[in-house]
C-alpha cells in the first residue's frame, strides 16, 4: 500500500468568524460616494484644470488626454491608457464568455449566440469631469436585437495616489436570461505575468463550484492561472478576490483592490474570451504580447448540462444591475 509523506493534506475546512462589534481599521477607503481631493486636468486637448461637467465633455470631443492623479486617459473614449509606469488599455465592458461544455449542453451557447452576446458593440455616449473625477457613459448592445446596457463609470483619485473606478450597468430592453458575465477587462503588459491574489484558491471555482477551494493568500504565474481543458472554454475564474496584483518581479506592478466585502471574480489571460472561444485545441491559443485582466460583479454558474442538469436556479446570472467599486495602484 503507497504511504502519503509526511504533511500530506488530506482535508481542509474554514469557518467565518463573526465580527460584529469590531471596529474597522483606521486609514481605509472611503466609500463609493466619497469626493477625492486630486484634480483633473488635460493635456494636447486644452488646458483646462479641474473643469466642470460641460468643460469636459468639449474638451473630450477633441485630441487630447485626461489626466487624473498618475492616471492617463484617452480624452475621446475616457479609455485608461497609463497609470503610473505601466501602459493599460480599457477597460472593455464584458457580458460575454467563452462557453463551457455545459453550456452549450444546456444550449446556452446557441441563445447567447442568437441574440449576439459574442459579438457586442461598444459605443461612447459621453466623456465628462468633474474637478476631481472622469466620467464616462457607454453602451453595449448586442449585436442581433436592441437589447444594451448602459454603463457609467466614474473614476476619481485619492490624495494617496489611488484611482477608484466605480462602474455600474444598468439593462435595457427585455433581456432573456440567464447571461454569461457581468464585468470588465484591462489589458496590461505581458510582462506582469506574476500573480498574487487574497481570495479564494489555489484553483478555479465558480459560483456552484467552490467546495475544493478556500479563501486565503496566493500566487500563480500567468500560466499557471489557466486550466487547459481538452477543447478550449471558459476556465480559471478565481472567486471571492479582495485584492489582486500583478507584477514583473522587478517592482513594477498592478493592484486591484475590491471596495466591496464580497471580492469580485478574476481571470488574467494571455488570450482574450473570443480566442478561447474559436480555438478547437489548447494549440490554436496564441499568447498576446499582453496580458488580459478580467474582473466580474458576477458570473453564471457551471451546472451539469453536458451529462446533466443545467445550472440551479441559486447560481444563475439572470439580466439585472450590476456594479464594481475597484481600488487600482500602480508600482
Amino acid at each position: 500500500m503507497r504511504r502519503n509523506p509526511a504533511g500530506w493534506e488530506v482535508g481542509t475546512g474554514q469557518i467565518p468568524l463573526d465580527t460584529t462589534g469590531i471596529p474597522a481599521p483606521a486609514g481605509g477607503s472611503p466609500s463609493a460616494g466619497a469626493s477625492p481631493s486630486a484634480g483633473a486636468s488635460f493635456a494636447a486637448g486644452g488646458s483646462v484644470a479641474g473643469g466642470s461637467s460641460a468643460s469636459g465633455t468639449s474638451t473630450a470631443g477633441g485630441r487630447g488626454t485626461v489626466r487624473l492623479g498618475r492616471a492617463v486617459f484617452d480624452a475621446r473614449s475616457g479609455r485608461l491608457r497609463r497609470l503610473g509606469r505601466i501602459d493599460v488599455d480599457g477597460p472593455d465592458v464584458l457580458l460575454w464568455r467563452a462557453p463551457t461544455d455545459n453550456d452549450t449542453g444546456a444550449g446556452l451557447d446557441a441563445a447567447w449566440r442568437a441574440i449576439g452576446l459574442d459579438r457586442m458593440h461598444h459605443r461612447v455616449v459621453d466623456v465628462a469631469t468633474e474637478p476631481d473625477a472622469l466620467l464616462v457613459t457607454l453602451r453595449i448592445a448586442a449585436a442581433a436585437t436592441d437589447l444594451s446596457y448602459r454603463c457609467a463609470l466614474r473614476w476619481s483619485c485619492r490624495p494617496d495616489g489611488v484611482l477608484g473606478l466605480d462602474l455600474t450597468g444598468q439593462p435595457e430592453g427585455g433581456w432573456p436570461g440567464p447571461l454569461p458575465r457581468f464585468g470588465l477587462r484591462l489589458a496590461v503588459p505581458a510582462s506582469l505575468r506574476q500573480v498574487r491574489w487574497f481570495g479564494y484558491g489555489p484553483g478555479e471555482a465558480y459560483p456552484d463550484t467552490r467546495a475544493a477551494v478556500r479563501l486565503g493568500h496566493w500566487y500563480a504565474d500567468v500560466d499557471g492561472m489557466q486550466t487547459p481543458y481538452v477543447r478550449p472554454q471558459e476556465n480559471g475564474h478565481r472567486i471571492g478576490v479582495r485584492s489582486a496584483s500583478l507584477s514583473d518581479g522587478t517592482g513594477t506592478g498592478l493592484t486591484v483592490r475590491d471596495r466591496d466585502t464580497d471580492g469580485f471574480g478574476l481571470t488574467v489571460r494571455r488570450w482574450t474570451d473570443a480566442d478561447l472561444d474559436r480555438a478547437r485545441h489548447t494549440t490554436d491559443l496564441r499568447p498576446h504580447d499582453r496580458i488580459y485582466v478580467q474582473v466580474d460583479a458576477g458570473q453564471q454558474g457551471i451546472g451539469s448540462g453536458s451529462c446533466g442538469p443545467g445550472t440551479l436556479p441559486a447560481y444563475r446570472l439572470d439580466p439585472g444591475p450590476f456594479a464594481l467599486h475597484l481600488d487600482l495602484t500602480a508600482t
